[in-house]
């Protein structure tokens, strides 16, 4: 039998400590209690949904983005929100570059839209909107280092839920 190697045990144990650590996100608020805008990967998507606020969920598939081709896209997430029920907001753009105000009237290729499992239009089960009007600006968008940052506002007119007004978005995702 090979006599213990308390060296290796405790390389072991420090080992398995790190790799048990995860790396938590943390961010600073404004005065609103939004996690302030940043353009570092923060994964953040978080914005005002009829004046309350809303934050994405950090679970998995909760918050995430990409680009395919020219198309930009942006998604954030949660189990129960403002209405009580799972909420989805998700932005696309096409062609996007840094600094320009796209429209998201749900005319164009660029649009929002909000899907919630609450029954806010005439059709059964899940309702899921494209966006009326409203603005994205993308801050970052880096494929290099696969981050996209930006700011938005929208609006949604249902059916049974009256008009849902989206203020203060902000996104600081990797994909």
């Amino acid at each position: 039998m090979k006599p213990f190697n308390g060296a290796l045990f405790t390389l072991l144990l420090v080992s398995i400590a790190f790799a048990a650590c995860k790396k938590k996100t943390e961010y600073t608020t404004d005065p609103n209690g939004l996690p302030k805008a940043s353009q570092t990967g923060a994964m953040i998507f978080a914005c005002k949904i009829d004046g309350a606020n809303w934050i994405s969920n950090k679970k998995t598939f909760s918050i995430g983005g990409g680009t395919d081709n020219e198309i930009i896209a942006v998604h954030g997430s949660n189990d129960s929100g403002t209405s009580g029920y799972f909420e989805v907001l998700e932005i696309q753009v096409n062609n996007a570059t840094t600094g320009v105000a796209y429209t998201l009237d749900g005319t164009t290729a660029n649009f929002a839209t909000y899907t919630t499992g609450k029954k806010c239009s005439s059709s059964q089960g899940t309702t899921r909107i494209k966006s009326t009007s409203g603005t994205v600006t993308f801050t970052r968008i880096d494929r290099t280092n696969r981050i996209i940052s930006g700011t938005f506002s929208t609006q949604f007119s249902t059916d049974n839920c009256g008009d849902i007004k989206i203020t203060g978005g902000r996104f600081d995702e990797r994909f």
